[in-house]
């Protein structure tokens, strides 16, 4: 029985984020060598809470990943829909790094946006930006970087600054070409400085 794709792009998604520890993971080539590979990512949530998988999506390139990306939505045991209990859920750095965007536009920006259909408008703007909302891209040094978009709210300070995993960089929202409050949590390739989209 064939898996679908879905199926397969999830367990890629679950081999570079770990459960509750974040750590290096030493390999032995064959002769011997040992190498270590990147350290596990977290989920982009406070600990303890549960999120749900509603979409994903990605691009396999040669045997390895340079696109990857998941819509999570909180879920409650009180009943409340999920967009509900995930507008503004903490949003967390899944790993340690260093912040490389923070996209914060006015809610007269992203109005101005979505009138334009995020799309690039002569004589008025280039409003595709603006489709991933609010957001923050955070590079982890190991050739991976990793952005959540739709924020409601950014809290990281600025472009540079080193952030812990798990640190709050914002809050989940509904902002740029989204129809419900969610996280569109993306692991991205970094390939000479440049994320591999």
């Amino acid at each position: 029985m064939r898996r679908p794709y879905w199926f397969a792009m999830l367990a890629w998604a679950c081999s570079w984020i770990g459960g509750n520890e974040a750590r290096s993971q030493s390999q032995t080539r064959p002769g011997g060598a040992s190498t270590t590979t990147s350290p596990r990512l977290y989920w982009p949530f406070t600990p303890g809470e549960t999120w749900n998988i509603t979409r994903s999506f990605g691009s396999p390139e040669r045997g390895t990943h340079s696109y990857y990306a998941l819509d999570l939505q909180r879920s409650d045991t009180s009943g409340r829909p999920w967009r509900d209990v995930t507008h503004r859920s903490d949003v967390r750095a899944a790993g340690a790094g260093r912040v490389t965007r923070i996209f914060n536009p006015s809610d007269a920006e992203l109005d101005l946006a979505r009138r334009h259909n995020f799309k690039k408008v002569e004589g008025v703007g280039d409003f595709r930006p603006y489709a991933y909302g609010r957001h923050v891209v955070i590079d982890h040094g190991d050739g991976r970087a990793t952005r959540y978009a739709h924020l409601d709210r950014v809290v990281a300070s600025r472009v540079g600054e080193n952030v812990t995993a798990l640190e709050p960089i914002g809050f989940a929202g509904n902002t740029g070409d989204s129809t419900g409050a969610h996280i569109l949590f993306e692991v991205l390739a970094v390939r000479d400085g440049r994320l591999g989209e």
